[in-house]
C-alpha cells in the first residue's frame, strides 16, 4: 500500500482517483438517486392506495349485514373493494368476513367461492391462505364432501412445511450476502491507495482508538436510536407477527422495515470501531437469541437482550 507523508500529497490522491473514476462515481451516483426516487414515488402510491382501500372498508365494516335498507349500499362498496383495491389486505380480510356472514345465513356455496376466491388471490404460509383453507375444509366437512375437505387439509399441512423451509432459505441467504459484502468491502478498500486503514482494527475493533468525539456520537445517537424504535415499534411488532394483518390494519410495515433497517445501519456505524466487522455480527444476533428463550413478552426479550449486549 503506497504512504503519503504530506496532506497535500493525499489530496492529490484523491483528486487522481476521483479523476480516474469520474464516468463510474457520476453513473452510480445517477442511478441511486433514480432508484430512491422510484422508491419513494412507489411507497407514496401504495401507502394513498391503501388510505383509500381502508375508507371503503370502514365504511363497509361499519354497516349491520342485518339492514335490509343498506344492502345495495354494502354490496356497492364490497364491489369498489373487489375491482378497485383487490391488491390490499383491507379487501381479503372484506372476502373472509363475508364469507362467514353467507356460512352463518347457510348460504354455503356462496362461501365457499368467496373462500377459494380468496385462497387464489393470496400465496402458500399466507395467513389469509391459511384461514380459507381451514375454513374450506369444515364446509366441505359439513356439506360431506371429505375428498375436497382433506384436500384442504393437506394444504395447510404443506403450506407450514414450506414456511419452515423458506425460513432456512432466508436464514441462508442473509449468511451469504452479509459475508459476500464484507469480501468485497475489503477488497475496495485495498484499491483506495490515498487512505491508510487498520484492517485488524476494522475486522475486530480497536477500543483504544476511541477519541472523545466518537463517545459523544454514541451517547446522542444510542438515545435516538431508541427514541425512534419506540415510534416504529407498533407496525414493527405487528409485521413481525404477522405481515399481512399488519398491512391490512394500514400501519405500514414496509415503511417500518425500511427505517429499523436504517437503524441498524447506524448501530453498526457506531459500534464498528469499538467491536470490529466480524464481532458486530455476534453482538446483534446472541443477546437477542439469548433474550428470546428467557423473556416472556417482546418488551421482555428487548430489555433481556439490551442486558446480554451490556
Amino acid at each position: 500500500m503506497v504512504e503519503y507523508r504530506t496532506d497535500e500529497e493525499r489530496v492529490a490522491a484523491i483528486v487522481r482517483f476521483f479523476d480516474n473514476y469520474k464516468t463510474y462515481i457520476i453513473w452510480s451516483s445517477v442511478g441511486l438517486v433514480l432508484m430512491t426516487i422510484i422508491f419513494l414515488s412507489v411507497n407514496s402510491y401504495q401507502t394513498n392506495q391503501n388510505y383509500e382501500a381502508y375508507s371503503v372498508y370502514q365504511k363497509w365494516v361499519e354497516i349491520d349485514s342485518l339492514d335490509k335498507d343498506k344492502a345495495e349500499l354494502a354490496s356497492n362498496l364490497f364491489k369498489t373493494l373487489q375491482e378497485d383495491y383487490s391488491f390490499s389486505g383491507f379487501y381479503k380480510s372484506a372476502l373472509l368476513i363475508e364469507s362467514t356472514r353467507f356460512a352463518k345465513n347457510e348460504q354455503l356455496d356462496k362461501s365457499l367461492n368467496l373462500l377459494r376466491e380468496l385462497k387464489n388471490s393470496t400465496s402458500r404460509g399466507n395467513l389469509f391462505h391459511l384461514l380459507a383453507n381451514r375454513n374450506i375444509a369444515r364446509i366441505e366437512i359439513s356439506l360431506k364432501n371429505y375428498d375436497s375437505a382433506l384436500k384442504a387439509l393437506n394444504s395447510i399441512i404443506l403450506d407450514q412445511e414450506n414456511s419452515t423451509i423458506l425460513s432456512l432459505k432466508g436464514d441462508a441467504l442473509l449468511g451469504l450476502l452479509a459475508h459476500s459484502s464484507l469480501a468485497v468491502g475489503l477488497v475496495v478498500i485495498g484499491f483506495l491507495t490515498f487512505i491508510r486503514f487498520d484492517i485488524m482494527g476494522l475486522l475486530f475493533g480497536d477500543i483504544l482508538a476511541v477519541t472523545v468525539d466518537d463517545l459523544l456520537i454514541i451517547w446522542i445517537g444510542g438515545p435516538l436510536i431508541l427514541l425512534i424504535l419506540k415510534l416504529i415499534w407498533k407496525p414493527l411488532f405487528a409485521s413481525t407477527v404477522n405481515y399481512e394483518l399488519a398491512e391490512a390494519e394500514g400501519l405500514n410495515p414496509d415503511r417500518a422495515k425500511a427505517v429499523f433497517t436504517i437503524l441498524m445501519a447506524g448501530i453498526i456505524a457506531i459500534s464498528i470501531k469499538m467491536v470490529g466487522l466480524l464481532l458486530i455480527t455476534g453482538m446483534l444476533i446472541i443477546p437477542a437469541a439469548m433474550a428470546r428463550n428467557i423473556s416472556s413478552s417482546p418488551q421482555g426479550m428487548v430489555i433481556f437482550s439490551i442486558l446480554g449486549g451490556l
